[in-house]
Formats: structure tokens, sequence, C-alpha cells
């Protein structure tokens, strides 16, 4: 009788874990629901001011903060995100005290009005008053945070004045790296790497994204076809995998980014192998052209067309729309997701 018992419990305890694996792993095909969106797309005129097809996007308040590794001089431009009026540009290129060498990720605090910059030169990071800036246009920003080399945030999201989630690089050589999430102090400097390691993932090459509303944070795969949702702990709560999923790394690149929407992951996808610079065209090719549409459970909703190559985007919540710099006929556009989510 004890071992029937024995073994019913042990049924039930295998049918349970079965069950909790089950409900953490999601899939989809991006190809079922597709909608072209190329005839939505607005274009966003940015004749003030010379900008890179390869610039990066974020949002600060009311202010639209464009990235440009490749400008000359100011690096980092600003623009009313309702209007897209061009307003100033800040982050002087040089080896100056309060100059950036090499512009890395913006990390923004919206309630103080503020946003941090990397300088991967000089291993530091800037603090930059959006106030400042726009009433003077000589402003150099304050050095805040000191890097080591040995590990660094390569991309970080503030949690609160202290704690920050971080992609950390660590360098093997001159040539390799390894990469892990961790929670990062920004006043000590400590960072304490997050636990989970997916099993069949050979070389971890990812990004990530954090939304504080949902206690959550995405990480996304650029060699394999796989998201991954964590709370904040880093406990992981699902698996999303495309029908190109496999155990070995593939030559393609998946995910460009991904981020919180609303209601909503907003991924931006390819499938195809990854970009290269052609020199013939002048541009980066093979860019992604889908954007991804899930619920904030994993579950797959449609894919958007945009027929256009995309370099980066950003999603405006109050606005309910995608703003996006495109490497094609048109460099910058919106998109309104009105009755698309």
């Amino acid at each position: 009788m004890k071992k029937i018992y024995f073994l019913f419990c042990m049924l039930l305890l295998l049918f349970t874990a079965c069950k909790q694996q089950a409900e953490g792993i999601k899939s989809y095909d991006a190809q079922t629901k597709v909608v072209n969106v190329q005839n939505r797309i607005k274009e966003i005129s940015m004749d003030e001011v010379l900008i890179s097809n390869n610039s990066r996007m974020c949002l600060l308040g009311d202010y639209l903060i464009v990235r440009d590794n490749k400008a000359v001089d100011k690096q980092i431009h600003l623009l009313d995100k309702n209007t897209f009026r061009y307003l100033t540009g800040t982050a002087y290129k040089g080896q100056g005290p309060e100059e950036i060498t090499i512009l890395g990720h913006i990390a923004t605090d919206e309630a103080k009005r503020l946003f941090y910059v990397s300088d991967h030169g000089k291993l530091k990071i800037f603090k930059f008053h959006v106030d400042s800036v726009l009433a003077n246009p000589f402003y150099f920003p304050k050095e805040e945070i000191t890097l080591r080399l040995e590990q660094f945030p390569d991309t970080y999201y503030l949690i609160n004045d202290t704690l920050a989630l971080a992609r950390v690089i660590k360098p093997t050589s001159s040539s390799t790296f390894d990469q892990v999430i961790a929670k990062w102090n920004i006043r000590t400097n400590e960072m304490i790497p997050l636990e989970y390691i997916h099993p069949d993932i050979e070389q971890k090459r990812t990004n990530m994204a954090v939304d504080l509303l949902s206690h959550r944070y995405v990480e996304w795969y650029h060699q394999y076809d796989l998201i991954s949702l964590f709370d904040l702990e880093g406990n992981l709560i699902l698996h999303i995998y495309g029908p190109d999923w496999k155990k070995k790394k593939s030559g393609r690149e998946y995910f460009r980014k991904v981020v919180f929407g609303k209601e909503h992951l907003i991924a931006l996808y390819s499938g195809k192998e990854a970009f290269v610079n052609d020199p013939h065209q002048g541009k980066s090719v093979n860019l992604p052209t889908l954007f991804l549409i899930f619920d904030k459970e994993g579950n797959y909703i449609q894919t958007l067309e945009t027929a256009y190559q995309v370099s980066d985007f950003c999603y405006d919540q109050e606005k309910n729309r995608l703003l996006i710099n495109f490497n094609d006929e048109i460099q910058f556009g919106y998109l309104d997701m009105e009755g698309l989510l």
C-alpha cells in the first residue's frame, strides 16, 4: 500500500512539473497573421540636421533622443516627440574631459528628467540634465560613474536611484567576451549576476529591455529564434520559441530589438541572414522589416510588415505609436498603432 501511495505521489509531482513547464513555453509562426502596414507609415523630416542611418532612439518625457555614433561633433540630438521639431544637440565628440570618445548606451530617468550616457573609450558614464541641455547650447555633462574594464555594463535600465538591471560584458581576450544579465549597484559598482542559463544555448549573445510597471524584463537572442521573459529577480516566466528554433547557433540574426508596449511585447524580427554592409549600395542590407506583436503572456498576436529595412525603433506609449529609424527610401517615420494593438 505504501508503494502505491509513493508511486501516486511521484506521478502527481511529475504531472505538476510537466504542467508548469508547459505553461512556461509559448511558440509562434511569424507568417500566420501578417498585416502590411507600409501605407500607414508617416515620414518624419530631419532636414535641419544630418543623422546617420545607423542611429539609435529612446524617449524621455516629451523628447525623442537620437544617438548618432557617426556624427563628427554633436552625437546626441533632442527633438520634440510630438511635432518632431529639432531642438538641440549635445555630447560633443572628442578626447576632452567632458567630451565623449566612443558613444554607448543611453539610459533615461523620467522622474529626474535626466539621462546617462556611456563612453566606452574613457570607461565613464556621464549624466545629462535635459533642461540644462535645452537651455545651454554649450552644456557639458557631469561625470557620474567610472567603469571597470574587467566587467562593465553595456546596456542598463534604472530600477531606482541605486539599482539598475544591466547586460554585463566580461572580456575574456582581446577579441572574445562573455555576457550575463546582472543587478548593478550604480553607487558601489557591485554586480550580482542573475542565475538563469538556457541549457540549449551554446554562446549567449542577447540584449534586454525592462518594464517597471509589470516588474519584468525581456531578453532576446540574436542567433536563436527565442525570446525569454523574466521577473526582475531573474526568475524565468516563459520562453517564446519561433519556428526556426534550434539547439545549435545559426548564422542568422533573428531579433534586433524587443520593447514593452502598454499591454504587448513588440519585436523587430528578421529571421534572415545577418545584415551586412554592402559597399555597392552604401548601406547595410538584410535588416529586419517585420514587427512581431505578442501579449505580455507571450501569446503571438500578429506580424506587421513595413516593407522597409528597420535599423532601430522605440515605442511612444502616450501616443501609441512606433518611432522608427529606417535604412531605406525613408530614414525616419512613425507608425500609429491604433487599430493594430
